[in-house]
């Protein structure tokens, strides 16, 4: 026996052996040899290199652990302001739903409600869906490949709840969406961010999740991020560091939510979320809100007693025009946040990429009652669509640079030929499947 030749690719280290009529014991024992001490066969590829996410490094620690929501003004003071997330355990333990909403009282009570349902449980954000009846999706989805994500329906709302740290102060002025993911487990985000805040609370299954801190958002987007999605396009489950290389240091957190846990995941905090589930039943529901950078402590002073939870159904979930307008007003005023009131100079430093003329358009919506201090009740009182549209330049320091985004959003592959070929092996021949529907992105 005799080697003929070693060769090394990312990696993978390959060794061809040729062998003889004369493979002896000695040959036995070069080749024992060989694989013996195979791991010192070295690579220069980074630890974790092809590995799944977050095999490069020990995580640094996990989420907050908290025994309860806590109030508004200290939700916004600890952990909206400055970006830190935190669990809740058994925080859905008192939401209606938590104890409701078994297959067969969701069949019973909602099963002829349209849901978006997709293929695949490996998010890739190139997929579209089908929208099907929810009866439908739970006679199938522990037999399938696929996954519910839909808004939930207005009927359902009354049997859900919005958490004492939400009620007042201003957040559910921005509640955006309520989401619904519904599946039998073994799904897998994408790495990405979102613009906004998010609850999430898992009524049944388990979570684990992969988090960076925001702050690190040069080395996450630097290469392979997606801007007008904002994800990354590496394959989670098997990591190119070489593509990737602003990822191999990176410091992480693990968070992982068992059934009853309520996780806040703060703005633009990079996550990836991998759902599972010894009961073939992982269910869980997402509240999307604006994030607001002035708390209303006047909101919740005319609260006498704030309670540990409203029904979803006291509030409004806004339109999609409303939550644009709100987003927009949120990074228009960010930059004020640890101001009380708003002076002329403060706004000429804050949008000074703006033309004067656009910055006095912004004071004259802004400056209601002319004094030259805009105060928060002020700031919130003008349209900010209406704004842009007279001063299209005064967003400009939010606009990145687009001859720098080397990653665009590519273009979705149809598989919506997959969902009918899923739906089609259930015999049900009153079932109409109507057109596509585009997808939502996971938490």
């Amino acid at each position: 026996m005799r080697i003929l030749s070693l060769s090394q690719q990312q990696g993978t280290t390959t060794i061809c052996f040729s062998f003889s009529m004369g493979f002896n014991a000695i040959s036995l024992i070069i080749l024992t040899y060989v694989f013996l001490h195979f791991d010192e066969v070295k690579s220069d590829d980074p630890k974790g290199h092809l590995q799944p996410l977050g095999s490069h490094r020990d995580p640094e620690g996990s989420a907050v652990e908290l025994e309860r929501f806590p109030d508004p003004q200290t939700f916004y003071r600890d952990y909206v302001k400055h970006g830190k997330p935190f669990v809740v355990k058994q925080g859905a333990a008192n939401i209606p739903a938590f104890k409701l909403w078994t297959d067969d009282y969701l069949r019973e009570k909602y099963g002829d409600l349209d849901v978006e349902v997709e293929v695949g449980k490996k998010e890739t954000r190139a997929g579209e869906g089908k929208s099907v009846s929810l009866k439908m999706f739970l006679d199938i989805y522990k037999k399938k490949d696929i996954y519910m994500v839909h808004d939930m329906h207005k009927k359902m709302r009354g049997e859900f709840t919005v958490p004492r740290s939400m009620i007042c102060g201003g957040f559910t002025r921005g509640l955006q969406s309520v989401v619904m993911w519904f599946s039998s487990g073994g799904t897998k985000s994408v790495l990405h961010n979102d613009d906004i805040d998010n609850i999430n609370c898992l009524m049944e299954g388990n979570k684990d999740l992969f988090f960076i801190d925001k702050k690190y958002q040069p080395l996450v987007e630097q290469d392979g991020w997606v801007l007008n999605g904002g994800y990354s396009s590496l394959d989670v489950e098997k990591v190119d560091l070489i593509k990737h290389p602003g990822l191999k240091d990176i410091p992480w957190y693990f968070t992982k939510m068992t059934k009853g846990d309520c996780l806040f995941i703060p703005k633009g905090w990079y996550h990836n979320v991998n759902s599972y589930t010894h009961t073939k039943r992982n269910l869980a529901i997402n509240l999307w809100f604006i994030h607001i950078p002035y708390f209303n402590k006047t909101d919740c002073d005319v609260k006498t007693d704030i309670p540990d939870t409203e029904p979803l159904s006291n509030f409004e979930v806004n339109d999609p025009d409303a939550s644009e307008a709100e987003q927009m007003r949120s990074e228009l005023l960010v930059p004020f946040s640890d101001k009380e009131k708003i002076t002329l100079e403060d706004v000429k430093e804050v949008f000074n990429k703006a033309s004067p003329e656009d910055i006095n358009t912004f004071i004259t919506f802004a400056d209601q009652n002319k004094d030259g201090v805009m105060t928060w009740e002020e700031l919130y009182s003008f349209d900010p669509m209406e704004l842009l549209e007279k001063a299209p330049g005064i967003d400009a320091r939010f606009e990145k640079d687009k001859d720098d985004d080397q990653s665009q959003e590519p273009e979705p592959e149809q598989k919506s030929h997959l969902v009918e070929e899923e739906l089609s092996k259930v015999k049900d021949p009153t079932i109409e499947l109507p057109d596509v529907v585009p997808a939502k992105e996971e938490l």
